[in-house]
């Protein structure tokens, strides 16, 4: 990126902190917070000069290698560039008319807001004493700014009721993106001073106006080559995923060729942005630190908006149950579903004119005697599972809830080909922000053998008590479901994918004492007329 060498130094110089001012700094937010906001105002400006004289393409670059580079600061941009990166995750194959070449946003679009989110999992960062407070009131400060950023998708359910003073029975909740009730003098002045900024930065970024030089619609202001704003469209979480999975689901029932690469753009795109949105909402159930912040998270407003039920703060368990079951549905919704959605954005379903289609073959993907809900979305339906499961375990909900989610899961779950179900059990729900013990494919396993099985006992919670009385039981369900009858193979098939899994989360933790070893050796089932044994196939998991 040498057209930016006058921009790759730090905005600020850094000082030199003598020990009265690191004690200014710890011991006075105030400060603490003017020091970032003059950074920003400054780092704003650079923005803004590679804005104007450069394209849009090569800002992203630049914001992308530069996110970390001038530790303790973090050198996000604006709001109204982050609006713009968010419109250009659906942006493949526009003309830039200040290059007059076809590029491509959605990708870099996209990996820019994976990396703005993966901060808050960067660790090991080496950090003087003095640093590690800005680099904290950054690190809230970006915060801030991606709830900014998707606020938009979330639904308007009334808000509760400002608390009266000296009411100790009254409760609130201050929204991480919602103005504060009451102002102190500086937080006056910091608005003030917010205001004054955004003034400012008009002059330099032309943003949201018609003399955007990105701008091509002469209908709106807010488009971003010719595309309405993201956060101006379909406002719904919830049609983003049907929408998709929908499109997705397509793919597997489709010949022609110009329409199956038209689908395949589209899903291809939302497959990442909906990835990017599971993220965001994993993370702020991370960074949570009550309840009240997770009943006011993205997520569970849109939970209970699925509902009739207004009150995130208090909802009753057949609200849950209801809104559960059916995102459920919405997880695992396919072609056979009566719920359509139709395009979000104008680019939906469509290629435009300048489409420039890869010399090699598109693979288009065979048909299957499938669910028909796509291989290549099943990775994506599993994370929203997984996202669903870490909120319903978050909030301790009762399981008079969960049981009927569950058994809603397992019976969709049941319905995918042996093939689906492998890929199912193959996607990793291991995350920063829960453990195996919370996985929602480990409990759904057991529950999927206790409805092949009555005699099945054991359960996710129990299992590590006694892997004995374990694989004593799975051995009597290997005798009577490992004949050759095709019928009773596709469920065999089903049955020796959980097996192998849930033994594999066992030796994540402990190992096979040899008691254990031998009655694994035990465990004997046949495929095509051929006898196996279970240990030698889990051997490779055991050493």
């Amino acid at each position: 990126m040498t057209e930016f060498e006058n921009f790759t130094s730090s905005p600020i110089a850094r000082d030199s902190y003598s020990s009265d001012c690191e004690s200014i700094v710890q011991n006075n937010p105030l400060f603490l917070k003017n020091k970032c906001i003059n950074y920003h105002e400054k780092l704003d400006t650079v923005h803004g000069k590679i804005y104007r004289y450069y394209t849009f393409l090569e800002l992203l670059h630049y914001l992308q290698s530069t996110l970390l580079a001038h530790l303790p600061f973090i050198d996000y941009p604006t709001d109204e560039i982050l609006m713009m990166i968010l419109t250009a995750t659906q942006l493949n194959h526009v003309e830039d008319k200040s290059s007059d070449e076809l590029i491509n946003l959605s990708i870099p679009s996209i990996n820019y807001l994976n990396s703005l989110i993966s901060v808050f999992e960067t660790q090991n960062i080496d950090l003087a004493d003095e640093d590690i407070s800005i680099f904290e009131e950054e690190l809230e400060n970006l915060y801030k700014k991606l709830n900014t950023l998707f606020s938009f998708l979330k639904p308007n359910l009334p808000k509760r009721g400002r608390r009266k003073r000296g009411d100790p029975n009254m409760s609130t909740i201050l929204n991480i993106d919602d103005s504060m009730l009451d102002y102190s003098m500086d937080e006056k002045s910091g608005m003030i001073d917010d205001n004054l900024r955004k003034e400012k930065l008009q002059s330099v970024f032309e943003i949201s106006t018609t003399s955007d030089k990105f701008n091509t619609s002469t209908t709106s202001a807010n488009s971003f080559f010719g595309l309405s704003y993201l956060s101006e469209t379909e406002k719904r979480l919830w049609n983003y995923f049907i929408f998709a999975f929908k499109t997705a689901s397509k793919l597997t029932n489709i010949e022609r060729i110009d329409s199956y690469e038209s689908y395949l753009e589209t899903w291809n795109r939302w497959r990442e942005f909906l990835n990017t949105l599971i993220r965001f909402m994993n993370l702020q159930l991370y960074l949570s630190n009550d309840n009240e912040e997770v009943l006011s998270s993205l997520f569970h407003l849109n939970l209970i908006s699925i509902s009739s039920f207004t009150d995130p703060f208090n909802v009753d368990n057949s609200s849950y149950t209801d809104a559960l079951v059916t995102l459920a549905e919405y997880t695992f919704i396919n072609l056979e579903s009566a719920v359509e959605i139709p395009g979000i954005i104008s680019t939906d379903l469509s290629l435009g004119q300048k489409y420039i289609f890869s010399e090699n073959p598109f693979l288009i993907e065979k048909q299957y005697e499938g669910s028909g809900i796509c291989l290549d979305s099943i990775a994506t339906r599993v994370r929203l599972l997984s996202l669903i499961w870490n909120y319903v375990r978050r909030l301790s909900i009762a399981t008079s809830v969960t049981s009927p989610f569950i058994k809603k899961v397992r019976s969709l779950v049941l319905k995918l080909d042996s093939q689906e179900f492998y890929l199912l059990y193959s996607t990793s729900t291991t995350n920063k922000y829960s453990s195996f013990e919370d996985n929602i494919l480990f409990v759904l396993s057991f529950e999927i053998l206790h409805y092949l099985s009555r005699s099945f006992t054991v359960d996710s919670s129990s299992f590590f008590e006694d892997i004995p009385q374990y694989l004593q039981q799975i051995k009597e369900i290997f005798e009577k479901y490992s004949s050759n009858n095709d019928k009773t193979n596709i469920t065999f098939e089903k049955l020796f994918v959980l097996v192998k899994f849930q033994l594999h989360e066992f030796l994540k933790v402990s190992n096979l004492n040899n008691e254990e070893l031998n009655l694994l050796s035990e465990i004997k089932y046949q495929r095509d007329g051929t006898e196996y044994n279970l240990s030698t196939t889990i051997k490779p998991l055991v050493t």
